[in-house]
């Protein structure tokens, strides 16, 4: 049982009290002999800090400290012209806002976990977690011409990007793990999860297609990578030689298609196409993942917020090690902290598998529905890497 209060400026709310209760259950236990089953189950409520990168970035761009200007066919050099002279360059404003009311990130988490001892020190482990997220970070054009009149709302200001803390996901991940401890030479862990997560926003820079209408906003998200899988061990061959594979495999991560144009104006290309129902209309585009039109008409129904998954990501990687004792033994028994030489060889990748990241999901590209990346994070590399280090501890 735990409670916690975080505090932020530049929030509008400083409620941030965070409750936490865990309990485990061991069913079986008699007196010193530990159960072989352990059921566990907790709830708790976590914050998220906003960035100071975003309170940095609307100072910074509030249409005064930083402006832009663009002059045709220059013929001042070398001297610099003061800003009253630029004025007739400058160019429409894009303002930064961090809406005042903001509040803290919230992650409400459920667990339930079963735990069973097994054989040969092995234990396996399946774990349930029910995450929900409120007022996750996005961002939105409050000066987006209105529907129906193209009016804007603040007048001539060629766009106001706010930060606000309104988004929200909800994710579900089955989590299954075995540990063995065979011996003294050999360990190894797996796992595998299961996940599925949804979400209206992908992080503070996300827009939406549409910033009247968030509802549709919500669909797939684009950490909701459906499959993952994982091993790695260390077992200690003859002469000293130890090994210590790691290895990933994951689905792909779901990715947005987009039209490439701004239809509505509001200076953003995050429009979606419509699911073509006409495949005569020659504003429709065949690819791999559907027919898609790039100009919806009014009843269309348009294609939800990161439709398409990307390709599946394999790394195997490998460390090879060797640690020569320095110190001699005391009294016939090793040294507490004795003085070693590490010789390791690390491959990362040493299968050399393309991984390749999320393809262009801009359909008015060339390149669309191709990697033009390699990928990497979460233990992915795009190519092989070795690494060669020797390490003296003393």
């Amino acid at each position: 049982m735990g409670l916690r209060y975080e505090w932020q400026n530049h929030l509008g709310d400083h409620r941030d009290v965070a409750p936490r209760l865990g309990i485990a259950y061991g069913p079986g236990a008699q007196g010193n002999k530990p159960p072989k089953t352990v059921l566990r189950a907790g709830i708790g409520v976590f914050y998220e800090r906003i960035s100071e990168s975003l309170a940095l970035d609307a100072l910074r761009r509030d249409g005064i400290h930083q402006q832009q200007f663009v002059v045709d066919s220059p013929d001042f050099y070398p001297l610099v012209p003061t800003a009253a002279q630029l004025a007739a360059s400058q160019q429409p404003q894009a303002i930064r806002e961090l809406y005042a009311g903001n509040r803290a990130p919230q992650l409400a988490q459920t667990a339930l976990a079963a735990e069973r001892q097994l054989p040969k020190n092995i234990v396996a482990t399946i774990t349930y977690l029910h995450t929900h997220g409120a007022h996750e970070l996005r961002s939105r054009n409050t000066n987006a011409p209105l529907p129906g009149s193209g009016l804007l709302p603040y007048g001539g200001v060629s766009a106001l990007y706010l930060y606000e803390s309104s988004g929200r996901f909800n994710q579900d991940q089955l989590i299954g793990s075995v540990t063995a401890r065979v011996n003294a030479k050999l360990t190894f862990n797996g796992s595998y999860t299961l996940n599925n997560a949804r979400s209206d926003t992908d992080g503070a820079g996300t827009f939406p297609a549409d910033s009247y209408n968030l509802g549709p906003e919500y669909g797939r998200a684009a950490f909701s990578i459906r499959n993952r899988v994982q091993f790695n061990g260390s077992w200690s061959t003859r002469w000293g030689l130890r090994v210590s594979p790691f290895l990933t495999a994951a689905s792909g991560r779901p990715f947005n298609i987009t039209i490439g144009r701004d239809i509505n104006g509001d200076t953003l290309f995050t429009d979606r196409p419509a699911i073509a129902t006409d495949l005569t209309r020659p504003s429709v585009v065949r690819t791999a993942y559907g027919a898609f039109d790039l100009s919806p008409l009014p009843g269309q129904t348009i294609l939800p917020r990161n439709f398409a998954v990307g390709p599946g990501q394999i790394s195997c990687n490998l460390r090879l090690s060797k640690t020569i004792t320095l110190s001699k033994p005391e009294n016939g028994k090793p040294k507490e902290d004795p003085k070693e030489l590490v010789f390791s060889v690390n491959a990362r990748n040493f299968l050399n598998h393309p991984n390749m990241a999320t393809p262009v999901g801009n359909l008015s590209s060339s390149l669309f529905g191709e990697s033009v990346a390699l990928a990497g994070g979460g233990g992915i590399v795009g190519v092989r890497r070795i690494d060669l280090q020797v390490r003296f501890n003393f």
